[in-house]
């Protein structure tokens, strides 16, 4: 068994409250770091954070109710699924809707903090696809020297 597995089992977390508790984590760095560039106000993001959390426990059960399970976090639970590669494909999905809306914001030009935003959304959803590209790479190189068996391509 795994360190996470067992510090899982010790704290009786499931795979969806343990991957819950992750991204709130990396969002409260992330409201940091926003906040210290003066591009959000942390009060904001403290709200931010409860509506991120009420949408991802709704998509959390949801997918747990659709797939009779929840996101598999192990190599022994994937059973063929990919996570990452999900995640490539969302990144994707995401990038669709941001530059439509920065389309749509085209009449916004005056504005120079949409502007700002909307360009770092895209940058940032940019710089996600490109990491975890190369984050498969160095996983296919993991994979060829032993690494488990999740199957990257």
């Amino acid at each position: 068994m795994l360190i996470e597995e067992k510090n899982m089992a010790q704290n009786k977390l499931t795979n969806n409250d343990y991957i819950l508790s992750k991204i709130v984590d990396y969002f409260e760095f992330s409201s940091e770091q926003l906040e210290a560039d003066k591009m959000i106000k942390w009060k904001d993001s403290k709200s931010y954070l409860e509506e991120l959390k009420f949408l991802l426990l709704l998509r959390l059960n949801a997918g747990a109710k659709k797939y009779q399970k929840e996101v598999p976090i192990f190599d022994s639970e994937l059973n063929g699924r990919d996570n990452l590669q999900e995640c490539i494909e969302e990144i994707a999905d995401a990038s669709v809707y941001a530059t439509a809306e920065k389309i749509r914001l085209l009449d916004y030009k005056d504005n120079k903090v949409i502007q700002i935003l909307i360009k770092r959304l895209l940058t940032n959803l940019s710089y996600s696809y490109l990491l975890a590209n190369e984050l498969r790479k160095e996983m296919k190189k993991i994979n060829k020297n032993g690494g488990s068996e999740n199957g990257y391509k």
